[in-house]
């Protein structure tokens, strides 16, 4: 594969926004204690300025001090945040108040301004795990479950971190379809989607349905065979799982992926085993 080393834009390093001087202290209680940011220390040549920066994870703030200051009212940044409802009553209860964005398909957010009148956005997107197909499923894993529903986490942390999708169940065939958006986060040193990452993909389309097709199960071996690799342009993957058989407590899946254009990327072969079951 030839690699691409043309100059571009590949991401934010991070957000700059104003404060007035002296309001070091203030803004610490918005953006650390309201947002949950952590405080990092500015550098010591820039600490002389005034301002706090703050950081977590990919998301870095500073908070530059302007003699003239003025709100940034329209210009904002939107921070993805998790816990969205958790965190609109966060903001509501130590006195800023949230507006309604407009709606945004795929997404949920709201308006809320810091201390100093600059807007700020948050944002969570919306996977279709919460939509008419994710419903029917759940309630097939109701009656797979009974009252043992409530031990597990559906969806799986997991499969909303990697912003699954459901596509199609097919009980009868015993497939599901599952898509999943190719993340810069995924790539590798050659521009590709690591590998690893494609069977993540493949064992959280798997796990969901080997619990609606089985009672309780876990991953005993999972093969991969690499066809060619995915990349940012192909935007998603689709991942279609299959139980291929059913001997005693051990179930055999298959499973193949491909880019959004069809292009089979790999196909995979997993064995589970239902748990607490005995060999028959």
């Amino acid at each position: 594969m030839l690699i691409d080393h043309a100059p571009t834009v590949h991401a934010i390093d991070h957000v700059q926004l104003a404060i007035p001087p002296g309001q070091e202290d203030t803004a610490r209680a918005f953006y650390g204690g309201v947002l949950g940011l952590p405080e990092v220390p500015k550098p010591p040549n820039l600490a002389k300025r005034g301002g706090v920066w703050f950081s977590h994870g990919q998301v870095r703030v500073h908070l530059g001090v302007e003699a003239e200051f003025r709100p940034a009212r329209k210009a904002h940044p939107a921070f993805r945040v998790r816990h969205f409802d958790s965190l609109i009553q966060r903001c509501e209860q130590a006195g800023y108040p949230v507006v309604a964005g407009e709606p945004l398909e795929g997404y949920r957010h709201v308006y809320v301004s810091d201390p100093f009148s600059n807007r700020i956005e948050l944002i969570e997107t919306v996977a279709e795990t919460n939509g008419p197909l994710s419903d029917s499923l759940v309630s097939l894993l109701k009656n797979q479950l009974g009252e043992r529903m409530g031990e597990y986490r559906i969806p799986p942390p997991v499969f909303t971190h990697m912003r699954g999708e459901f596509v199609a169940f097919d009980e009868e065939k015993g497939t599901l379809t599952v898509r999943f958006p190719l993340l810069e986060a995924y790539l590798n040193p050659y521009d590709a989607v690591q590998g690893g990452m494609i069977a993540a993909a493949v064992d959280n389309t798997l796990g969901p349905l080997s619990m609606l097709v089985a009672p309780p199960n876990v991953t005993r071996r999972l093969e991969m065979t690499y066809s060619r690799p995915a990349t940012l342009e192909m935007e998603h993957i689709i991942v279609v799982g299959r139980l291929g058989e059913r001997k005693g407590r051990q179930l055999h899946f298959v499973a193949e992926v491909s880019s959004g254009q069809g292009v089979r990327l790999a196909r995979a072969k997993a064995t589970h085993w239902i748990v607490g079951a005995t060999e028959s």
